[in-house]
């Protein structure tokens, strides 16, 4: 059994497991574990300070990840992601078509806006490959509606490609 000095530690890891399995990122996907010799263009102390220093999120600011296919923006946003938790922040990834089809099964159950509520536990909303989604109105409506709900809430992290 844990004394007394330990049992903070102790929390602070159950805590930390339980927000990277509620999380659902990518596993292995770290800053550490980034090839930036691969990829041309990815900036090292930038992505590092993003993914150390809170004050995006405090100021629910959002980034959006370009490239094409095999660069890295998947990593990054999941290392990112994988930090932020490590600093104690509740944050959730989704990859674009399973969250588009979450949405749509809570607006066909007269549920989204319940829905849209409980994704504001999460800090951070990492939505990967949103470029996948079929764009036809009933995707676009739901995302919409997901990101206008987020506006100045919380902060998104949308990769596409």
């Amino acid at each position: 059994m844990a004394d007394a000095s330990t049992l903070p530690i102790l929390l602070r890891q159950l805590r930390l497991q339980r927000h990277l399995k509620e999380a659902r990122l990518p596993g292995g996907k770290t800053i550490d574990t980034f090839d930036f010799g691969a990829i041309g263009g990815a900036d090292r102390p930038q992505l590092t300070q993003l993914a150390t220093d809170t004050g995006w999120i405090e100021r629910c600011q959002n980034l959006l990840l370009f490239g094409p296919s095999g660069v890295g923006k998947s990593h990054i946003a999941a290392a990112i992601g994988h930090a932020l938790i490590e600093q104690g922040l509740r944050v959730r990834y989704y990859s674009a078509s399973a969250l588009v089809q979450e949405l749509q099964a809570a607006k066909r159950a007269l549920v989204l806006p319940e829905t849209l509520t409980k994704v504001d536990k999460y800090r951070l909303l990492i939505i990967d490959d949103i470029g996948y989604v079929k764009r036809d109105e009933a995707e676009t409506t739901v995302l919409f509606e997901l990101i206008a709900h987020r506006y100045e809430a919380g902060s998104v992290v949308i990769t596409s490609n």
